[in-house]
């Protein structure tokens, strides 16, 4: 289940009036602040993947696989949607006859060398792929297509209202929730406090009932 983003906001009001070491958080600054926190659990996620400390996939829900056309210089675009590299493989023909293989990621500084090695010298069976700026370039450049899989960028959290006696009430037809699993709430409300300037341990939010059910905010 997704993390709420009432749950968040309440949660964060919460923890704002007990500390009390903020002024009144307007509802632009909460969705700006929502936005910078989901960016930043995101990139924090895939840290922890890619040190082999996570030990579950909590970016599964943003997780895309497609299959792109490779051009004829061998540059393959990013999707529209495109955030953070997680696997690829090569489709190829050898022979009229369709293949697919893995595909080494590897530094500019070694594309000489993968040229040049008369071991493991890049063919169809044997394809590398450079990260590059707006996309990918892949080593031999007659391949068919590049299966991607990546983590797509995730959708703004907005905590959107209609105004009630001048005052602004949660419109959840309206409003998009966090694309992070409800595990990460703590996480997240941790995260929109400290960019919002509200003081407050990770610890505490067991104390201020932080790590409840969130269907309460729903």
């Amino acid at each position: 289940m997704a993390i709420n983003v009432n749950f968040v906001k309440t949660s964060v009001e919460l923890i704002s009036n007990k500390v009390q070491s903020t002024g009144q958080i307007t509802i632009d600054n909460l969705n700006n602040a929502f936005k910078i926190a989901q960016l930043d659990e995101v990139k924090a996620q895939m840290n922890t993947y890619e040190e082999g400390i996570m030990t579950s996939d909590n970016l599964s829900d943003l997780k895309r696989t497609k299959s792109i056309q490779v051009s004829n210089t061998g540059f393959v675009t990013e999707p529209s949607d495109y955030f953070y590299f997680s696997a690829a493989r090569i489709k190829y023909y050898l022979d009229n006859v369709p293949y697919e293989a893995d595909i080494d990621i590897i530094k500019e500084t070694e594309l000489g060398l993968r040229f040049n090695s008369q071991i493991n010298p890049i063919s169809k069976r044997f394809p590398v792929l450079l990260l590059r700026s707006g996309g990918f370039q892949v080593y031999p450049t007659d391949l068919e297509s590049l299966v991607l899989t990546y983590i797509k960028e995730p959708n703004d959290p907005v905590w959107a209202y209609t105004t009630v006696n001048g005052r602004p009430v949660y419109d959840s037809a309206n409003s998009t929730d966090f694309e992070l699993p409800s595990d990460l709430a703590p996480d997240i409300i941790y995260r929109v406090c400290q960019i919002l300037g509200i003081r407050i341990r990770r610890q505490d939010l067991v104390q201020y009932g932080i790590v409840k059910e969130q269907e309460t905010s729903q």
